[in-house]
């Protein structure tokens, strides 16, 4: 669950329970979470070339002009393509300032990223029979596009013990705690 605490904090409430053997639970190592809007999302229409600036997209009206998009790429890394500098509502194309790093095929994802990278720190007692302990971190100031009903995709990326582990969760921001 996502809660908006304040206007720069974010919590992820749970156990991290990483199952390396079960009922374990590890609650230190690097731990960071990105977010997306889940209303600006779309996939690619076509296959791209690595370098490509322009890209077909199959709703390019869910990517505005000025968001920072990340791509799917075909070896299933993601690309940052930086800014997207025009969108053709004719053609269904987007043009991202970062030319892709590698080959997208029909259907990879193109998502809205909101802000940088957030390095989330466990706080509480860790326990898989409470929910008073988990991950928090602070956002950036231009985190202001997450508002309370939003619809986020939030991937985290927990590294401790030799161990990592990837989690995708799609949440609504609630208020309070």
């Amino acid at each position: 669950m996502i809660r908006y605490i304040s206007d720069n904090l974010i919590r992820l409430i749970a156990p991290i329970n990483t199952q390396p053997q079960p009922n374990t639970v590890i609650s230190a190592g690097t731990c960071t979470a990105r977010l997306f809007d889940e209303g600006r999302e779309t996939t690619l229409s076509a296959a791209e070339a690595p370098a490509q600036t322009t890209l077909s997209v199959s709703r390019a009206r869910s990517i505005d002009v000025g968001s920072s998009v990340v791509i799917q790429l075909s070896n299933k890394t993601y690309h940052d393509g930086g800014a997207v500098t025009a969108r053709n509502l004719e053609t269904d194309t987007i043009t991202i300032t970062t030319g892709l790093a590698n080959s997208a095929g029909i259907g990879a994802r193109v998502m809205t990223r909101i802000g940088p990278d957030i390095s989330l720190a466990a706080y509480g007692t860790p326990s898989l029979t409470t929910t008073t302990w988990g991950f928090q971190g602070t956002m950036q100031a231009n985190h202001a596009d997450v508002t309370p009903g939003m619809a986020l995709r939030i991937e985290i990326d927990l590294d401790a013990a030799g161990l990592e582990l990837v989690s995708v969760i799609r949440e609504s921001v609630v208020v309070g705690y």
